[in-house]
């Protein structure tokens, strides 16, 4: 606790000894980010909508297996080590979200220093380099 203390009773009953312990602590305000202001903005379309798979033309391979009748060992390997057909997947349409994130001081107040944003992305997306470069280059 800090300090010792000493406590003297006398007589007979029961008692109840509360001690309190109370730190005076000055609150600080915080005058840095008190005059910084942060704006995010997301835009484009990050839905998918990617569409369901249609299997409803596949040929059903087992079905034909049952209605041919008794085939050979060698016939049963081919029916089913045969390849499949090389199906050539659609290109996805790239989604583009553009995070427009904007930090400024509110007035000509005396903040100074370094202010770092740290924009964390979801997982699956790419920052876009170009962007990135022209941020560095102008030394922003």
């Amino acid at each position: 606790m800090g300090t010792k203390f000493r406590v003297k009773v006398s007589g007979k009953g029961t008692g109840v000894l509360k001690v309190l312990k109370m730190y005076n602590i000055i609150t600080v305000e915080n005058t840095t980010c008190s005059q910084l202001e942060l704006s995010i903005k997301v835009h484009g379309d990050i839905r998918d909508e990617k569409e369901d798979e249609d299997y409803e033309d596949e040929d059903d391979y087992e079905e034909e297996i049952k209605s041919v009748g008794t085939r050979s060992n060698i016939d049963w390997h081919d029916l089913r080590s045969r390849a499949r057909r090389e199906v050539s997947q659609p290109k996805e349409k790239e989604v583009k979200v553009l995070y427009e994130v904007c930090l400024w001081r509110k007035s000509q107040g005396a903040a100074s220093g370094m202010a770092i944003v740290d924009v964390t992305m979801l997982s699956g997306f790419e920052p876009s380099t170009q962007d990135l470069n022209k941020v560095r280059d102008d030394g922003l």
